[in-house]
């Protein structure tokens, strides 16, 4: 969570044409993608077994 500090800097912060911003993903976003890759290759896997 953001301080008030944070705050006031990004109130007085311009972006211009061009400029590239980053936003770091929550934890639980990494997770839930580790989670639907690890998934997916699981049912993958068990289809590939089953035919053959």
């Amino acid at each position: 969570m953001p301080n008030s500090a944070a705050l006031s800097i990004a109130a007085r912060m311009e972006l211009r044409p061009n400029d590239i911003v980053f936003i770091q993903e929550h934890p639980i976003t990494t997770w839930g993608r580790a989670l639907d890759q690890f998934l997916s290759s699981l049912v993958n896997a068990g289809l590939d077994a089953a035919n053959g």
